[in-house]
């Protein structure tokens, strides 16, 4: 693979996990808990049905790094060391992980079917890494109050929030699939001639305007939500530097998109 394609991939890459991590903040709060967002997982899952396998499960690893460092709270209710690792590894690193096995189902076609498909598989493997978690530690810690079995609650639980969340991220990445300018945009190889570098800096431009547009979404879906609450608890060091980070991250597509634009004015300046 060529230098300049391993690089683009990096970034799209990138862009991704921070389009993913945006969209996990908006999202729709279920009756008996957890929550339906708004397409998070169709950026990964696109990702890895594009770029295969490799880059996919590596982009869909770094991606539950940032889903754990936002749920550690979550990691603190753990009454064992056992209970720890059970929280870590099937409700952030591998529930998440495993959304990069879409690049096993990557064909030559980006057949719209085939990545509904993959969304449905890679999803019911999340599903079922939150179902272990639900019976085996969230019950023990909180018995349910419905008077379930743990394996029935956690089944109810997690499914209630999951089972669309399948159908949502199944339905938008067969919609990007089927969009030839998006797989275009993602698969095209670059081109390293005076016009299109000029090219290529209004399409960052238009790239960075967008993700500023996302951002700016983005925050209006965590205002009606409630979600927006920064600075709420600044009682220690710790609360500071906790909402700190939620702003940052919170604000990262915004400040990709900014960085971007400023990027592709650079370019398309350069090269006129």
């Amino acid at each position: 693979m060529k230098h300049s394609e391993k690089l683009k991939k990096l970034i799209i890459c990138a862009l991704m996990i921070a389009i993913a991590n945006v969209l996990s903040f908006v999202k729709i709060d279920m009756p008996m808990g957890g929550g339906v967002t708004v397409c998070s997982m169709a950026p990964i899952v696109l990702t890895a049905f594009i770029y295969g396998p490799v880059w996919g499960l590596s982009t869909a690893f770094i991606y539950s790094v940032f889903q754990l460092l936002f749920g550690l709270d979550n990691v603190a209710y753990a009454s064992s060391v056992p209970m720890a690792v059970l929280i870590v590894l099937f409700d952030y690193i591998v529930a998440y992980s495993v959304i990069g096995l879409a690049g096993f189902f990557r064909n030559k076609e980006n057949s719209p079917k085939k990545i509904a498909f993959a969304s449905v598989c890679v999803l019911l493997l999340r599903f079922v890494c939150h179902f272990i978690t639900g019976w085996f530690v969230w019950d023990a810690l909180w018995p349910n109050e419905f008077g379930l079995s743990p394996a029935l609650y956690s089944f109810c639980y997690n499914g209630i929030y999951m089972f669309p969340e399948i159908v949502i991220t199944a339905i938008s990445t067969s919609l990007l699939c089927a969009s030839k300018q998006i797989t275009g945009l993602l698969t095209k190889e670059s081109d390293f001639s005076k016009e299109s570098k000029i090219k290529e800096g209004k399409l960052i431009i238009g790239i960075g305007l967008a993700f500023i547009a996302i951002q700016i979404s983005a925050f209006i879906g965590l205002y009606f939500t409630d979600s927006l609450v920064f600075f709420a608890d600044t009682s220690s060091l710790k609360a500071v530097l906790v909402e700190i980070w939620h702003l940052f991250s919170t604000s990262l597509v915004g400040i990709i998109g900014i960085a971007f634009t400023v990027y592709g004015s650079f370019v398309a300046r350069k090269n006129k």
